[in-house]
Parts: structure tokens; C-alpha cells; sequence
């Protein structure tokens, strides 16, 4: 066979091969279906608490909303259930429905957040499909807190007080 048949046969073996290759090396992300931009008023009222530059765990109101996404997620893997959890506790926080009792212990029940249940459904599907800012000591706190797979409750310091 000579060279340039073998180069005419290459070919589209080679155009098949870097074809599959950046098909599987593309990550399928999806466009958020919330901006920034449709939740910017609503944020900035949750951050006042749910402040992700708190210069550490003892200077925040309440627990950043990279911690409230990782644990809603332990309990609510999809959208729809997550989003339906999350803006459902926003709209009527109650100590009885929390899922994160530990903060509910240090820092009590969150207010009742002044929006309207469309919006709360917007902020809850925006933290859903973000990536969320962390403060620079979070992960230190989740791993002593929460152990090293952020599961458990690390120490035992945070231990919920029995009435």
C-alpha cells in the first residue's frame, strides 16, 4: 500500500478519534435558568446574614449559603425538591423543619425572609445551580465540625443542647 493511500485511510480514522476525544472531554454545563442579576436584591438582603466574607465562623449571623446548599443537598438532590425545602423554610423558618439544627442551636431560627414565594423559589434555585462564594475558614470548620467527609458532627463540641 503505498503512502498516500495509507494517509487517505489516517484520515478519517483521525477525524473519528479527536471527534469522540472532545466530545468526552467537554463538560455538559448547562446555562443557570437564574442570573445574578434576577436575585442581586434578594442577596444582598440574605448576605447581611448569610455573609460569605465573615472573617470567621464567630463573626456570622448565620451559616453561609455554601454550607445551607451542601447540607439541603445531602436531603434533596434534585432541583425540584431542593428548591420546594429551601424556599419553604425561608418562607416559614421553624426549628422543628430545620435541617441544620446545629446552626439553628448557635445562631436560633432565621427570620422570616420579606419576599414572595416566587422569589424565595428564584433565590433557592440560584444557590442550586451556582457555585456559591465560601468564606477562606469554611472548609477548615466543616472538616473540625463536621469530620473529614462533612457528614458526622466532627468533635462533638457542637453537640444540640436538650431541653
Amino acid at each position: 500500500m503505498s503512502n498516500s493511500r495509507k494517509t487517505l485511510l489516517f484520515i478519517p480514522f483521525l477525524f473519528i478519534i479527536l471527534t469522540y476525544c472532545s466530545k468526552t472531554n467537554t463538560k455538559s454545563k448547562t446555562k443557570p435558568s437564574v442570573t445574578y442579576e434576577q436575585v442581586k436584591t434578594q442577596l444582598t438582603y440574605c448576605y447581611s446574614c448569610h455573609n460569605p466574607n465573615a472573617p470567621s465562623h464567630d463573626d456570622i449571623l448565620a451559616p453561609p449559603f455554601a454550607a445551607v446548599k451542601k447540607r439541603y443537598l445531602m436531603s434533596y438532590s434534585d432541583k425540584d425538591s431542593f428548591v420546594n425545602a429551601v424556599s419553604s423554610f425561608a418562607e416559614n423558618p421553624d426549628a422543628d423543619k430545620a435541617l441544620m439544627r446545629g446552626a439553628v442551636t448557635q445562631y436560633g431560627v432565621m427570620v422570616k425572609a420579606p419576599f414572595t414565594e416566587d422569589e424565595l423559589k428564584q433565590v433557592a434555585t440560584y444557590i442550586f445551580e451556582n457555585e456559591l462564594p465560601e468564606p477562606a475558614w469554611f472548609n477548615d470548620h466543616q472538616k473540625q465540625m463536621h469530620g473529614a467527609n462533612g457528614m458526622g458532627m466532627g468533635n462533638g463540641n457542637n453537640q444540640q443542647k436538650s431541653n
